[in-house]
């Protein structure tokens, strides 16, 4: 009989309330509640549609049709949701007081992005709150497609009067991360984001890709940089035309590929007289495997850099692989377009080597024994064109040519009278002027 009793008096209640609770009792009386003290939590203003006690993990508040405002004006929602299971201490609650611990969200949306499996921790610090988020997926929709997907998001803020502290932030990128740490100053309205940031294991294809096919030379490798500066605003457009930074980037396991820039150059040197022969009937053995690989294998490299006006500039570039350098800067726009003026220097070993197959190379020679030229580079991200300036081949040329016509006319007297004068001042001023003979002087 008094278990009879205890059954009906006391589980069977029990399981009606559990049984409900999965469906859903109504709580409207504390929607007003919920709504005031979200407000106080998120620092913006809060519209819930319902509320209602649900069973989910845990008794929890589900809330239907969450909208969050930028101000008190509530013209145009920041962010939607369309359900969400908040986890208070309802002890507190039922005496109306406020103890947050989770807010839950299968899916949020806005304008400016999208996030799935949404995490929400308050925690109380004194007399102010941090949140703690922590969501699967971020879609950034202002922000071009490639570049707009993050996972695996953790943030950690903090309200301090207008602005909010940005504690810190990591998530996962492409095939690499993400992470930083800043302030948001006034975000009710102007927002303002002064930030200290980092990321690694890009690899530069994914982060420049674009259409068309993979051929052509374009570079390869993973790309990893740290940033301190400021941008405004949400939008791509107002991010990008804010943005100013000042940082350091580094390649590790960089490739030009479907590019060797040692077989390109030397074959450039053909406008010497005599190259071509010596570089197919004398060159070492080594240097013509080195001819026929596919890629320019690069050291590792380290350039810092500075960001404004919708380009990544660097006033040191270093490109080295085991046979040469390019030293120069470097300017690549937020489209991915390429420009840089470099000199291209050869090793003084294969210099030397050249010179003692053909001495006529040693006209190519800097200080420091290496054949250097100005080379350009430009194209739009991943791929490239190399431009040697073979003008400068020319003109030292020229200059050579000159050089040894003018030392024989001067060494050798003339023996043909006047003609013979006319002539050869005729043949000095078609090798200056790189004309044939005919054109460079009078009859």
């Amino acid at each position: 009989m008094k278990k009879s009793f205890f059954l009906i008096t006391t589980l069977l209640p029990l399981s009606a309330f559990i049984a409900m609770a999965a469906i859903g009792i109504p709580l409207e009386r504390y929607r007003p509640l919920v709504i005031e003290k979200l407000t106080q939590v998120l620092g913006a203003p809060v519209e819930i549609d319902s509320v209602s006690l649900v069973l989910r993990d845990g008794f929890a508040l589900r809330l239907k049709n969450i909208r969050v405002y930028m101000n008190s004006k509530k013209e145009a929602a920041l962010v939607k949701a369309d359900q969400a299971n908040l986890y208070p201490k309802f002890g507190p609650l039922f005496q109306k007081e406020w103890v947050m611990s989770v807010l839950k969200i299968n899916k949020v949306e806005s304008h400016y992005l999208n996030a799935s499996a949404v995490k929400i921790r308050v925690l109380q610090t004194g007399s102010s709150n941090e949140w703690i988020v922590h969501a699967d997926t971020v879609s950034l929709n202002q922000i071009r497609k490639q570049l707009s997907l993050l996972r695996s998001v953790r943030l950690r803020i903090a309200p301090a009067g207008e602005d909010l502290l940005v504690k810190k932030f990591t998530c996962g990128f492409l095939k690499g991360a993400l992470k930083a740490s800043g302030v948001i100053r006034e975000y009710r309205t102007k927002w303002v984001t002064d930030f200290n940031s980092s990321c690694f294991g890009l690899d530069i294809r994914d982060v420049a890709r674009g259409e068309g096919s993979e051929d052509g030379p374009q570079f390869s490798g993973l790309l990893s940089a740290s940033l301190r500066g400021r941008f405004r605003g949400f939008t791509e457009r107002e991010i990008f035309d804010s943005f100013k930074a000042n940082g350091k980037v580094i390649l590790k396991h960089g490739v030009l590929m479907h590019y060797n820039v040692f077989r390109r150059l030397l074959q450039r040197f053909s406008a010497i007289p005599g190259a071509e022969e010596a570089i197919q009937t004398s060159l070492p053995g080594s240097y013509r495997l080195k001819m026929e690989e596919e890629n320019t294998f690069l050291r590792p490299v380290i350039a810092l850099i500075r960001v404004g006006d919708r380009k990544v500039i660097t006033d040191k570039l270093i490109l080295k692989s085991d046979s040469l350098e390019m030293r120069g800067d470097a300017a690549v726009d937020f489209q991915k377009s390429l420009f840089a003026r470099t000199f291209l220097r050869m090793n003084k070993d294969v210099s030397l080597m050249l010179a003692s197959i053909l001495p006529k190379f040693k006209l190519l020679f800097n200080g420091a024994q290496q054949i250097e030229i100005p080379v350009q580079l430009r194209g739009r991200l991943p791929k490239i064109a190399i431009f040697p300036d073979t003008g400068t081949i020319r003109q030292r040329l020229l200059a050579y040519q000159a050089q040894e016509a003018i030392t024989n006319f001067l060494d050798n007297p003339v023996t043909a009278g006047e003609a013979g004068v006319k002539n050869s001042v005729k043949g000095l001023l078609a090798i200056v002027s790189d004309k044939p003979i005919s054109q460079a002087g009078g009859q």
